[in-house]
């Protein structure tokens, strides 16, 4: 289990461009994972050389001083998704898959509501690697 402590708590945001499942994409670019060391990213990288894995430091907005752990829950806010295929019962699925750019990252999800209340949430757990996209839109 992976864990840092840190006078500004950050994270590293993890994309992987891959070859796309759904047949009007060709390729996508969703977040595979959201980590707490630098070394974790590379690791990804190295596990999956399929995958082109790149990523990105970001402050969390809310963070108390203290450690960051694996299995932490985190809300990221997204100002837009867009669609980019239906489900087996014709409901529209959204762009959490197709490189989504977090607007904020948040520990708690009433900081998140509060300080994007207009925006897309979604939770990842920290250290959750999906080649897929990671965690679950909530609203």
């Amino acid at each position: 289990m992976a864990s840092k402590s840190s006078p500004e708590a950050t994270v590293y945001v993890v994309w992987g461009e891959q070859s796309s499942p759904y047949p009007d994409l060709e390729h996508f670019e969703p977040i595979i994972g959201i980590v707490v060391t630098e070394q974790e990213c590379i690791a990804l990288e190295e596990k999956y050389p399929h995958v082109n894995v790149s990523w990105e430091e970001r402050k969390v907005s809310d963070a108390q001083k203290g450690v960051i752990t694996t299995a932490l829950p985190l809300y990221l806010t997204h100002t837009t998704l867009e669609q980019y295929d239906v489900d087996n019962e014709g409901n529209l699925l959204f762009g959490i898959m197709d490189f989504p750019r977090p607007s904020g990252l948040y520990f708690t999800r009433e900081a998140a509501e509060h300080e994007a209340p207009d925006e897309y949430l979604h939770l990842v757990r920290i250290g959750e690697i999906d080649l897929h996209g990671v965690g679950e839109l909530l609203d």
